[in-house]
């Protein structure tokens, strides 16, 4: 069975109105993958925006994470506008049960695809829990975090999808 790599971004209703994806890009990795919190990210190209999907995992298991955002940055405003269109947050981390936040950037059609560099920044507010019981421990208002992550890059080939030729010869003779 094929899994469409845009089904969570489909199945939140935030994002409902801004229609399907044209291509979905493999994940890149945020973290380094011992580190406390893991991050990847699947950008979700579309007609008018790029949904980046965020992928979170709460490797501590006395803390779970509230509100989790991913503040974005990017270098290139005329391409992406100067700030992201909307942010949607994770509700919550639990230790080891990974959870999705997503960043929504307005694409400008009137320039040229080019390479862009976003830094990234992981937004959240830290609970202590028992990490037997997972029940509350102290306060429960928690304390606000940031925790930085490598830069993002958008490239021109993350707007590209593979076509299906059914015979290459044919198609290159056919060309002009």
């Amino acid at each position: 069975e094929v899994l469409d790599p845009a089904e969570k971004v489909y199945a939140c209703p935030e994002l409902a109105e801004l229609g399907r994806a044209f291509r979905s890009c493999a994940p890149v990795e945020l973290t380094e993958s011992e580190t406390e919190y893991v991050v990847k990210c699947v950008k979700h190209v579309m007609d008018s925006y790029v949904v980046l999907q965020f992928d979170v995992t709460n490797t501590i298991s006395e803390q779970k994470l509230v509100d989790v955002t991913v503040g974005v940055e990017g270098s290139e405003p005329e391409l992406y506008g100067e700030e992201e269109v909307l942010s949607v947050p994770c509700k919550e981390l639990k230790y080891g049960i990974p959870g999705s936040c997503f960043v929504v950037l307005a694409r400008n059609p009137d320039v040229p695809i080019a390479p862009a560099q976003f830094s990234c920044e992981l937004r959240f507010t830290v609970v202590e829990v028992n990490p037997e019981t997972g029940e509350l421990e102290g306060d429960e208002e928690g304390f606000v975090d940031n925790y930085p992550l490598e830069d993002l890059e958008m490239v021109p080939a993350d707007f590209m999808a593979k076509v299906a030729i059914g015979d290459f010869r044919r198609a290159w003779e056919g060309m002009a």
